[in-house]
Order: structure tokens, then sequence, then C-alpha cells
């Protein structure tokens, strides 16, 4: 009998062991059969991918090691920049991919494409929820270039805004205007009037470089593209007026061959007389900006003027183009972590190490280069283009700069795609060899296409 019951009781007890074992690996199976996926679990490793040990990702890397000591940050470092760039699109496409991720417009070149699979988590729940978080520290509207269907999307860690540099002196002497708050209209009407007295003369433009097309449109106000409508406007009267002042004013773009000609490349041109603007440059990091000032002013002793590129309406009002951009890769194992990161690298510590390309998003960082730039380099030499220039940065450019940023009104991050697919389209048209409805009707069939790939 007492065998029995103690047989009774083994019984039991293993049944009760069976269920709780059964219950324990049920989720765990229940899971599995649900599509369970696995990236929603938290992880203390934080991936991250960067090209040739960016400088400026290696200074955010660092600010985050010492505030989250306990999170292991696992570094992919690519020297191959193709690779970088597939490996980076291609998982990121695919649901894999680092957990923060860095990118211009040439690594992903079709962010319509990108913004419309969502693969990057919305930043905007972890902003509302940070209590340290302050957005009057952000430039508001560089910050709203991520902007997509109502999420934040990304974060532009760094912009630059197209300009035209030019001198007092050969603005006057050539009765050009160069005005922010210029109409288009306005501006090419002034440029037609001086391109009257340099046609047919060899090796005399306006402009040292060609202008892209899509920066030209863009830095007008308009846009070729609504993405989240996925509509085209081509057939927009206001962009048609912008493609035919653009086809205009490219008869004064020079060419890389005349540019070789000159020693110092485009400082050598605007020296020599053959060109009124220099327009391969982009509103900068301070730096650039007073070495840009240093060399003219040595070379020509002529007073700088920047020059924000003319909008179709006026206005004063500026475009800025997205550069670097950070977002958080929808499959992260760890989100909340990944934003932190992101945080890391827009402050005001990270942005004012002058590892950046261009502008900082951070203002208190643009005001702390700046008062750096000026206190470290005013009257110091140092060697540009092989010369040995005198460092400066006077009160009215740097006035001029501050203006620049604080007249900025919108963000646009370039779609490298369809700027191509445009600028084939519309080739015929600017060299003659096809008619603007026939260029126009190609340009919106071929967008519309990828649009709805």
């Amino acid at each position: 009998m007492r065998g029995f019951i103690k047989n009774k009781k083994v019984i039991v007890i293993t049944l009760i062991i069976a269920v709780i074992l059964g219950l324990g690996f049920y989720p765990i199976i229940n899971k599995k059969i649900k599509g369970y996926n696995s990236n929603n679990v938290s992880s203390n490793t934080l991936k991250i991918y960067m090209y040739n040990n960016d400088p400026y990702l290696r200074t955010a890397i660092d600010e985050f090691k010492s505030k989250y000591p306990n999170i292991r940050v696992d570094e992919v470092n690519f020297t191959d920049l193709q690779q970088y760039k597939e490996k980076l699109s291609t998982q990121v496409m695919g649901g894999e991919g680092p957990d923060v991720v860095l990118f211009d417009d040439y690594i992903i070149d079709s962010i319509s494409k990108v913004l419309k699979n969502g693969v990057f988590e919305d930043m905007n729940p972890f902003i509302q929820k940070d209590k340290t978080f302050k957005k009057e520290d952000y430039n508001a509207q560089i910050m709203k270039c991520g902007v997509y269907k109502d999420k934040l999307n990304f974060v532009p860690v760094s912009y630059k805004v197209p300009l035209f540099i030019s001198t007092q002196e050969i603005l006057k002497n050539n009765s050009i205007r160069c005005e922010n708050g210029y109409t288009t209209k306005q501006f090419m009407d002034n440029i037609l009037q001086h391109a009257s007295s340099i046609n047919g003369k060899e090796e005399k433009y306006i402009f040292s470089d060609s202008i892209p097309l899509s920066d030209f449109i863009i830095s007008s106000g308009l846009n070729f593209v609504d993405y989240e409508n996925k509509k085209t406007n081509f057939n927009n009267e206001d962009v048609a007026k912008m493609i035919n002042t653009y086809k205009v004013l490219s008869k004064y773009f020079a060419d890389d061959k005349i540019k070789q000609k000159y020693v110092d490349g485009v400082y050598g041109m605007i020296k020599d007389g053959s060109t009124i603007f220099l327009n391969d440059n982009m509103l900068e990091e301070p730096v650039n900006v007073m070495e840009t000032y240093s060399v003219i002013k040595q070379a020509m002793n002529q007073e700088e003027v920047m020059c924000p590129f003319p909008t179709y309406n006026g206005g004063g009002k500026i475009t800025a183009i997205a550069d670097e951009c950070m977002a958080i890769n929808k499959n992260s194992k760890n989100k909340e972590m990944a934003y932190n990161f992101i945080k890391c690298a827009i402050s005001e510590k990270v942005q004012a190490s002058k590892c950046m390309r261009y502008i900082p998003v951070n203002n208190n960082a643009v005001k702390d280069i700046l008062d750096e730039c000026k206190e470290k380099f005013e009257g110091q030499e140092t060697e540009i283009n092989n010369q040995k220039v005198i460092m400066h940065l006077p009160k009215n450019l740097e006035n001029n700069y501050k203006s620049l940023i604080s007249n900025i009104n919108r963000c646009e991050f370039i779609d490298l795609e369809i700027e191509a697919l445009t600028e084939r389209a519309l080739d015929g048209y600017f060299k003659d060899k096809s008619s603007y409805e026939n260029s126009i009707k190609e340009a919106e069939e071929k967008v519309k296409l990828y649009l709805n790939e």
C-alpha cells in the first residue's frame, strides 16, 4: 500500500513538472509558430557600420561608450566605399544591417523607396518621452527633413546650402546684384545683361562650374516630385519656367577643361576675370568659410560675398540640403540604445569636435565652432592649395554666415535616382536635340514608373 502511494506521488510530481515545463516552453513555441521576430529582443550590443573609420562616427562612438559603458558597440569598418554602399543598402532594405544607419545621398541614392518601405523606426516617440531632449538646441527646419508621413524617419546630422561666391569689386564692376531675397527672374535678367557683353568671347563665363539641376530647382523653393503622394510636378508652370531658366543659365557654365588650365583651379579663374561666380562651394562649417575668404583676399585683395541661390518667389528664404543623416533600423534589437547613440551623435560636444563635413544640426555646436575658429585661426598662417595663406574671418562675413543659416526655412534630401532620371530625360532639350514637351513627357513617365515600383 505504502509502495502504491509512493508511486502515485511520483506520478503526480512528474505530471506537475511536465505541465510547468510545457507552460514554460509554450510562449517560445507559440512565438515561433506566429512568426516571432528575434530582432525585437533587447540586446546589450549595438551594431554600427562605418566607412574608412569615419572621424565623426568615431567621436560619436567614443562619447556613447563613455555614457553607456555596459553597452558593447560592434563596429564594422569598410575600406571599400562601393562595398559599404551595397552592403548597407541591401541589408537595410532586406530587414537586416546595423542598429544605427549613417548615410548620405550617395550611400542611399533612392531615399523615396527607403521611406516608402518603412525600413526606419519613427524617432518621435523616443523624443517625446525623453525629458532631457531640448528641441531648441537643434535647427528645427533641418530636423523636419527626415519627416515622412508624420514620422521622423531620420535626422540630418549635417547640412549644406548651395552658394554663389564672388567679390564686392567684381559684382560692382560688372553691374551684377547678388542679394538674399532676389527672385530667380530678377537674377537671370541681371545676369543676361552682363552675358551680352561676354557672348562670343573665349573663356569668359559667369559660373565656374555646372550647377546640378536638382540643386537649382530645390533651392528655388520648388520640387520635381511630391514623394508622399507619388506625383510629379514636371507639368507645373512654375517648374517649367525654372527648367527653361536653367537652360539659359547653363550656357555660361565653365567646363572642366577650362578649370584645368589654371594652377589654382576656380580661384585662378576668378582672379583672371574668367568667371563672375565660384559655384562649386557650399555653405560649410566655419573653417572652410574662413579658408575661402582668406585665399580670395590674399590672391585678389578683394572682399568676398556669399550669395544664396535665388528663389522663385523671392523673400529671402533659403533651402538647405541634407548631408549625412542617421536613422534607427526598424529591425534593431535595441532601438532605445540606437536612439541614445543618435542623441550622442548630435550633441553639442560631438558636433563641435570639427569632424563634420558641413554645418552641424546642433545650433550650439555651430556657435562653438565659429568662436573656436576665430580664436584658433585668426591671423594664423596655413597652407591652402600649396600656398601660404593668413587666415581671416571679418565681422561682416561672419554675420553673413549667421544670416544665411537663420534664413533657412526648409531642408531637402536629394534622391539621386530621380535626379539622374530627370537629367537624362532633359538632356536632349538642354542640347537642343529634343523639344521641351517630349523631354518632359519622358521625364514624367520614367519618374512615375520609379515612384510606383
